[in-house]
């Protein structure tokens, strides 16, 4: 009898191995689950096409999504030059209505982007060789790098 109870105690063993391999694979499945929804909820960057315009230093919206605004973006050059500015929507000609533009940012008015939309530059004269950078401030992200062969002065 000590023999077959012996025999017997092994039963146990897969007994544990089984509730063992269901534990790790539930503890699999909600680490998946975690990091596949974490993913998700990273915000990106809007997509919104433009045109280059550089006879009037302009750059121009062709498409862009319904709920993006100018204030979510940022202008910045890569040198300081003397008097650039932006101006959304209007010609930029020293009038007092541009943003200033330098190589620390410079915040866009509040207004939804539009297709047609455009940003025009200038500066205190004639300069060449001027790189400007559009970024979209909740990702830090680069959205156009635009490298102007000359911007003309206000």
């Amino acid at each position: 009898m000590s023999r077959r109870l012996a025999s017997d105690s092994f039963a146990i063993s897969p007994i544990v191995g089984v509730i063992l391999m269901i534990v790790i694979t539930v503890a699999m499945s909600a680490i998946v689950f975690v990091l596949v929804n974490d993913q998700d909820q990273q915000e990106t960057a809007p997509v919104v096409g433009f045109k280059i315009d550089e006879g009037q230093d302009r750059i121009r919206v062709a498409r862009a999504p319904d709920d993006v605004d100018w204030s979510e973006f940022q202008v910045r050059a890569d040198a300081d030059v003397p008097g650039l500015s932006v101006a959304l929507n209007e010609a930029a000609d020293g009038a007092g209505t541009e943003t200033a533009v330098s190589t620390a940012v410079a915040t866009l008015p509040a207004k939804a982007i539009e297709g047609g939309d455009f940003l025009e530059f200038c500066a205190d004269a004639r300069t060449d060789g001027v790189t400007v950078y559009l970024l979209y401030t909740a990702t830090n992200t680069l959205i156009l790098e635009v490298k102007w062969l000359t911007v003309d002065a206000c």
